[in-house]
């Protein structure tokens, strides 16, 4: 996957995979400052949020993220306009499940999510082991224990969001650079 995608001609220069081996709070303390968007994106109501998220803010990373653990408390502490929350709350989690979710009718009704899983189950992001993520694409599309598929749609529009809030960020940082340099050239 990463060397697709770290050669892309259209996102390549921007956009990085890296794995980190031996995780730990030295590397932490090298990556948080580093980040400008965390992706807290577990299912609501399974409590896989947690606090670490929080140290990405307090460094000034935008969140996009579900309602789920700490996500919950930030949004109480910063406002919704300071976070980027999408998706199912635990009592239409629950809903859906109740009513028998199906997966593949989300698969089937989006072209784009379509395009992505058949892109992952064919291979594409790992051509030397096409089959590596079979087990993968086949659970998603019969199982889909965390809901994913249905939390798609959102999760695609809140990244819409988050993406115009970083480019009018980064616009100022940049207009403010350039005035700092004017100013004291």
């Amino acid at each position: 996957m990463r060397t697709v995608v770290n050669n892309d001609p259209d996102i390549g220069d921007v956009l990085k995979v890296v794995f980190l081996r031996n995780y730990r709070v030295s590397l932490a303390e090298k990556v948080i400052p580093a980040t400008d968007l965390s992706e807290q994106i577990s299912m609501a109501g399974t409590e896989a949020s947690g606090t670490g998220n929080m140290k990405f803010m307090a460094n000034g990373a935008l969140t996009i993220g579900t309602l789920d653990g700490a996500n919950v408390e930030m949004r109480d502490e910063v406002g919704d306009k300071n976070i980027f929350i999408f998706g199912m709350t635990v009592p239409e989690v629950e809903k859906l499940k109740a009513e028998g979710y199906n997966p593949r009718q989300y698969y089937e009704s989006n072209p784009e999510l379509k395009k992505a899983i058949d892109q992952i189950h064919e291979g594409f992001f790992c051509p030397e082991e096409p089959a590596l993520f079979h087990g993968l694409t086949d659970h998603l599309l019969s199982h889909d224990t965390y809901c994913l598929l249905a939390d798609y749609e959102a999760y695609m529009k809140a990244q819409e969001r988050v993406t115009q809030v970083y480019m009018v960020c980064q616009n100022s940082i940049s207009k403010g650079v350039k005035l700092q340099v004017t100013f004291y050239h």
